[in-house]
């Protein structure tokens, strides 16, 4: 779900794209989308101004014209299109292909980053949420390895810097599915907590280092 002001929002998923307006009245009135002969497997769906983005299993990336299709740009990804996220100046895009593009408003592609190509040794880098911070110089990126990672970036110039995971998180690529935490202890005699999940780990948490 992705909403383009307080009326107008669109709901998305495998061959399914719909547009809503909330009536004065607080009603709902709905209009489905019209793929043409494109394909119907939406993972992921955000607003760039009044065009709605949605990523695909192919790794197409659409735009749509009210609930009219059209490719936006062919294989942006070799995967599934997990994320996008658009900002004052940029979009991202994120997918399960483990690389990050980074787009102008009008849809040139400015940087690519490949996360299996930074050395940082993720237990699984495909990316699943992106942000950037306020400086407009360090990416913040979620993957399915439970892990946060920070990238240094200069988008006008084009530059990658330094990356760096900020916080490892339980996960198992064989239970993939089921990760979740069952426990968590603080250590009374010192700053860390202790925590286990299906991953079949035990982790000691530092509070000051994270």
């Amino acid at each position: 779900m992705a909403f383009q002001n307080d009326t107008e929002f669109v709901t998305t998923g495998p061959k399914h794209f719909k547009s809503y307006t909330i009536t004065a009245e607080g009603k709902f009135r709905g209009k489905l989308g019209n793929f043409a002969s494109l394909d119907q497997r939406i993972a992921c769906c955000q607003f760039n101004g009044s065009e709605c983005l949605t990523g695909n299993i192919n790794g197409d990336l659409y735009k749509w014209n009210g609930t009219q299709a059209s490719v936006c740009i062919a294989k942006l990804h070799e995967r599934i299109i997990d994320s996008i996220m658009v900002g004052a100046e940029y979009i991202f895009t994120g997918g399960r292909d483990c690389k990050l593009k980074i787009l102008s408003k009008t849809y040139d592609l400015l940087v690519a980053i490949d996360l299996k190509a930074l050395g940082l040794n993720s237990i699984s880098p495909e990316i699943r949420a992106i942000d950037m911070n306020e400086a407009k110089d360090k990416l913040v990126i979620g993957t399915f390895g439970h892990e946060v990672i920070e990238i240094a970036v200069d988008v006008p110039t084009k530059k990658v810097g330094e990356a760096q995971v900020l916080i490892h998180g339980h996960y198992a690529p064989m239970t993939k599915l089921t990760n979740e935490v069952w426990g968590l202890c603080p250590l009374q005699s010192r700053r860390q907590y202790v925590t286990v999940s299906d991953d079949a780990t035990l982790r000691v948490w530092d509070t000051d280092s994270r």
